[in-house]
């Protein structure tokens, strides 16, 4: 095979994967393809000596059919014994028929679960546009929210809530062990996190201290003890929502004092819940379910989404502008308030988890195993960012284009900026 390509007219990727650091029990590499909207299967290469220490580079040759054209997303995975992710990246490329291309992957080094006190810089990870932050915890995390660059909040498991002002993030104290999926205010100050076992938390002195309006030691106004709520949104201080399972929708008009269930019409499990504004609402969830409201929440009514995948995350730029994420790489589009949905070409069956944008032509989507989607052109073509982060992402909001957080397992923070 010689560098200008083969001679029967088969395009040929010569795939070198490096590391940016030290990998540890490695027991296999697995390559996965998407072409002109195709995704292969998984080819597993077994490594020799296995269990082995990245990083020596390894070789692997990919050969595509003389139809074959166009631009590549290589997705490298460095798997345990047990299949598990040890770390992940997407390299992007190109082929073309009877020419032989060079791809470097670089794959990014063991981390600790806590990476408070290692020094990163953006220098450490050069090409790569998502850089990971110390979180302060080992607990995943579920959701992240901000009123601004300076006041950036996460929330997780067992109850952890950090807090950022733009110098890395610290632990606040949630008086609560049950676990927190997501997180919203309307000002620095006043913010909301809810989660398991009808938790509401609230701080109206920016995480100084949280007191539970619902679930989690305090008063239970009236949900259900093993009520599970996955999502948290409002309009403002006085139009605040709270879904999760059982289809419950709460509505709360007065600054949290209080909350009234909604009827949603369904028996669904809603996991994200955006608006537009107070009378412009969607709650998405199980099953492909959506809901929508143009009355302040009086009535929900059925917004046909076309999928049976979960729906775990919604956002929009405007009222015609809106998206929702979901497993198997799901993501819808509407254009006219929620009437119709387009389902768009994401080139991935990976689960997504999260959407957020800085405006209509600046969208991301992010899901499990570290899957960072960008769209640049109203979500008419996706294209994967490496990411820094091997485990799921459950979350992304920024404070502009230039100031974006994702957050996942294991106390997971990537940054772009």
């Amino acid at each position: 095979m010689s560098a200008a390509g083969c001679a029967d007219g088969k395009g040929v990727v010569q795939l070198s994967v490096e590391t940016r650091g030290r990998i540890t029990n490695v027991h296999s590499l697995r390559v996965t393809t998407t072409l002109g909207g195709r995704t292969s299967m998984p080819n597993d290469f077994r490594l020799p000596g296995a269990p082995v220490e990245l990083p020596p580079p390894l070789q692997v040759t990919l050969i595509f059919d003389a139809a074959s054209k166009g631009p590549i997303a290589v997705k490298v995975e460095a798997l345990d014994d047990r299949g598990g992710v040890r770390s992940s990246v997407i390299a992007n490329g190109d082929v073309n028929p009877s020419q032989s291309r060079k791809l470097t992957a670089v794959l990014p080094g063991d981390a600790p679960p806590d990476m408070a006190g290692i020094d990163l810089s953006v220098a450490d990870f050069a090409g790569v546009l998502w850089i990971p932050e110390a979180s302060a915890t080992p607990l995943s995390l579920a959701s992240v929210w901000g009123s601004g660059a300076a006041d950036v909040f996460a929330v997780g498991n067992t109850g952890v809530i950090v807090h950022s002002t733009g110098a890395g993030f610290t632990r606040q104290e949630s008086g609560t062990t049950l676990g927190l999926s997501a997180v919203w205010g309307s000002t620095a100050a006043d913010v909301y996190a809810v989660g398991n076992g009808g938790t509401i938390l609230h701080t109206s002195d920016g995480g100084k201290s949280w007191t539970a309006r619902m679930g989690g030691g305090g008063v239970d106004a009236g949900a259900a003890p093993n009520a599970l709520f996955y999502g948290a949104w409002g309009s403002s201080a006085n139009d605040l929502y709270v879904v999760g399972s059982d289809g419950r929708i709460l509505h709360s008009s007065d600054g949290g004092n209080a909350f009234a269930a909604q009827p949603a019409g369904t028996a669904n499990t809603f996991y994200g819940v955006w608006g537009s504004g107070a009378n412009d609402v969607y709650a998405v969830g199980h099953g492909g379910t959506i809901r929508h409201s143009v009355d302040g929440g009086a009535t929900w009514k059925t917004s046909e989404s076309g999928t049976v995948n979960a729906l775990h995350g919604v956002w929009g730029s405007g009222a015609s502008d809106v998206y929702a994420v979901g497993d198997g790489g799901t993501i819808l589009r509407s254009s006219d308030g929620g009437a119709s949905w387009k389902h768009l070409t994401s080139n991935t069956t990976t689960a997504l988890r999260g959407v957020w944008g800085s405006g209509a032509s600046d969208v991301f989507a992010v899901g499990n195993v570290g899957l960072v989607l960008h769209s640049v052109d109203g979500g008419l073509t996706w294209s994967p960012e490496a990411s820094s982060h091997a485990s799921s992402l459950g979350a992304v909001w920024g404070s502009g284009s230039a100031d974006i957080y994702a957050v996942g397992d294991a106390g997971g923070v990537i940054h772009r900026r």
